[in-house]
């Protein structure tokens, strides 16, 4: 993953961003935030005392409940990775500015480079926008708590795609910088295979995974 360990000045690495999250009172809720019907001892009256949320709306595929801390985290790892890997790719003769259908064609340290640096930024976006999805969502089962009336099923669906979205780049970014990784391997173990050869090779461990 971290292409300094064997090529000189090119390198890819961890993240940056930051989203506010609703109050500090509801932080140890979210992990185990309730899917089924709220406690019988909750009243009308005061259901804040009991719980500040709603419990989550049983509707969609589902999605990991990540907290909004954790994405925002998230995606300030794959700011950071997606700056070290522009300057990599710049040091390796690419552009390191988005790379052209031609350049993605070839096959090379270089374009993988690239590649992980388009990633990681796709990785970024994809985490911010579910750390704000996930907000919004958790600001709906505060008001839904309360009585007042909020989007609750809509808010958690919008939550639900984005984190599957955030899931998606995650899962490219890992692999970009596996092949990334694989082409280092196979350059040191077989010095004496050709571009289209090594390229062959990573392709098929990319399929084996």
């Amino acid at each position: 993953m971290a292409s300094r360990r064997f090529w000189r000045g090119c390198a890819t690495a961890a993240v940056a961003v930051g989203l506010a999250w609703p109050t500090a009172g509801v932080r140890a809720q979210i992990a185990s935030a309730p899917v089924q019907g709220l406690s019988e001892s909750i009243t009308t009256v005061e259901p804040l005392t009991v719980s500040p949320l709603a419990p989550v709306p049983e509707v969609g595929l589902g999605a990991t409940y990540f907290r909004p801390e954790e994405l925002t985290a998230r995606a300030h790892d794959a700011r950071q990775a997606y700056i070290d890997s522009k300057a990599d790719a710049r040091q390796c003769g690419m552009a390191g500015t988005g790379p052209s259908a031609e350049v993605f064609g070839e096959f090379g340290i270089g374009p993988l480079l690239d590649s992980v640096r388009v990633a990681e930024y796709d990785r970024q976006k994809a985490a911010e926008a579910a750390a704000e999805a996930t907000t919004a969502a958790l600001s709906a089962r505060m008001s839904a708590a309360r009585g007042e009336t909020s989007a609750l099923a809509a808010s958690e669906l919008a939550r639900q795609r984005a984190v599957r979205a955030y899931q998606k780049a995650d899962a490219d970014a890992l692999e970009a910088h596996r092949r990334l990784g694989d082409l280092q391997d196979l350059s040191a173990t077989d010095s004496g295979a050709g571009r289209w050869m090594l390229k062959a090779m990573v392709d098929d461990r990319s399929y084996e995974r």
